[in-house]
This record gives structure tokens, sequence and C-alpha cells, in this order.
């Protein structure tokens, strides 16, 4: 947005292979341009809800890994957005990989539910309730060259067993899950046997999302999840994670986007080198907070 107020003379909106709006820049406010691209009115960019907190369902206390996490603490509730962020580099991705299970080697404690365990595997985050949509999506997340139907649920296999016949696939409820989740998610496709490669980046990450809501996950890690995708996308994907801590779900939402991290969380967590530097409500939050206190442990660091 910030390109096209700057760079561009004349802005033309294409929405539904149609022209919906075309005006010189200097005529148009960044709401209206907005509400062009989305095709609705967008009333706030970030439509995060206030939702009512509940109880602890993730406390992290003094994780490390050498060289890359230092003491790193924190207590998730059910219905919370944690918004994590800090510069390159900052441990945010090591820290979801830890708590995924990708990365071991890692000390301090991990509380889920109040019961201390030890997440040693993906499969033992998705049995405790732990789901995780990486920052490179094509490459960790989705499954490119398979169909929209594994990659919803693939998470979740037992759903779509045969019931006389364990470890043979329904193909009808597998049809039926599947044709649920796209339309909840509002995915647009045309076949269900449509590879992933052939969707766009938006419609990708919802079918991530897709993924998790079937396996009914409890906590949520969303690193980057709007990285490449355009405005309605990320409205449509900020709206998900509020129908998630609706449910009663917690998220930890990873961004570098500091615009984002404090319009869609109830806490921000600033890493820098490894280290929380910060931790503050988000109506205390301000881009300039984040980025100097990231910035102070950065220089201190090089001294």
């Amino acid at each position: 947005m910030k390109e096209i107020f700057s760079q561009i003379d004349e802005v033309i909106v294409l929405r539904d292979g149609e022209i919906v709006t075309q005006s010189a820049t200097n005529k148009l406010k960044d709401k209206e341009l907005i509400q062009s691209i989305v095709g609705q009115e967008v009333r706030k960019r970030y439509p995060k809800l206030p939702m009512k907190q509940g109880k602890e369902i993730l406390r992290v206390k003094n994780l490390s890994l050498p060289g890359v996490l230092d003491d790193v603490s924190f207590v998730l509730r059910r219905g919370e957005v944690l918004g994590i962020t800090g510069l390159v580099g900052s441990g945010r991705t090591s820290l979801a990989r830890c708590l995924f299970g990708i990365t071991s080697g890692y000390s301090g404690e991990v509380f889920f539910n109040r019961r201390r365990v030890k997440i040693r595997s993906p499969k033992m985050a998705v049995k405790l309730g732990i789901g995780l949509i990486p920052d490179d999506r094509r490459k960790e997340g989705i499954f490119n060259v398979s169909n929209l139907m594994l990659n919803i649920t693939i998470g979740h296999l037992q759903a779509i067993e045969r019931r006389r016949v364990r470890w043979m696939i329904d193909k009808t409820a597998e049809k039926r899950l599947s044709r649920e989740y796209l339309a909840r998610m509002g995915i647009d496709y045309f076949s269900l046997e449509q590879q992933m490669e052939f969707l766009s980046s938006g419609n990708q990450q919802k079918v991530l999302i897709a993924r998790w809501f079937l396996v009914n996950t409890d906590v949520l890690i969303l690193d980057e999840p709007t990285k490449e995708l355009d405005i309605a996308s990320k409205v449509e994907v900020y709206n998900l994670i509020n129908e998630m801590v609706r449910q009663g779900k917690a998220v930890i939402f990873i961004s570098s986007d500091f615009s984002e991290i404090i319009g869609m969380s109830d806490r921000v967590m600033v890493l820098a080198c490894g280290k929380v530097v910060m931790k503050m409500d988000k109506k205390n939050v301000t881009k300039d907070r984040i980025l100097k206190r990231a910035l102070d442990e950065e220089l201190k660091r090089q001294k």
C-alpha cells in the first residue's frame, strides 16, 4: 500500500475479471482502495474481536536452545491471541519449531493444560492439540502436487477411516469433509482433485488452516501467515483467527509486520537475539516501542 501511494500515478483495481476502480492515486484514500480490492466495506484493517480469556492452556518456562533461544517464558490462555514479533534472526521461528516438536535439544519446561510435557515430535504435538502453519508454506506446509482432499484430511485420517476396516480411507467421508471445510474457509476451487500448486497463495494458506480446524486443534501457531498474501486474503486469515479464539482456542501469531501484530493480538511479546525483551498488552504497544526494544538488544549484543 505504501508503494502504491508513493510511486504510482494511477490505480486500476480488477476484481472478478472486471475493472471496479480507475482513479488517480492522489484522489483515492487508503480506505477506499482497500474497499475496492476486497469488494466490501472494511471498517477495520485488522478486525480483531475482543474476547474474554479463559483458563491457561500453554505455559513455557525458561525455554532455551543453545545459540538460538535464551530463557523464553510466557503463558497463553484460551481465547487469546499472543503476538510474537522481532527482527530477522530474533528466534521467532525457532520457538515455533520447538513448540511443535520439529526442533529437539532444548531445555526448560512446557506445560499443556497445566500438565508438564516434553514435545519430542510433531506427532506428539498434534496429539496434544498443537498445530503449526510454517513460515514457508510451499516447502513445509502443503503437499504441492497432491490434491485438495489429501491436504485437508492428512492431519486427521481417523476421521475418514472406514468403520469396519481400519487404515482404509472412506472416500465418501473424505469428499464430504473436504467440501465442508472448503466451504467453511471460503476457498475457491474447481475440483476436489485439484492440485495445490494451482491455488493462489491465499487459498493455499486457508487450506492449511482448514487442516487444523478439522483436527480441532486447541493451540494454533501461525508463523508469518499473511506473507505474500493480498489485502483481501489477509483479512480472511484475520477472520479465521477470530473464529479460532471464538471457539475457545488459542493462537500464537508470529509476524514481522508490526502493524498486524498490534492490530490482531491481545498481548505482544518481542524477541531479540533469542531473548524476550518486551511483553505488553496491545493497548500500550506502538511500532516505535517494538523497534526500539529489538534494536537495543541487537546493539548491546554487537558491543
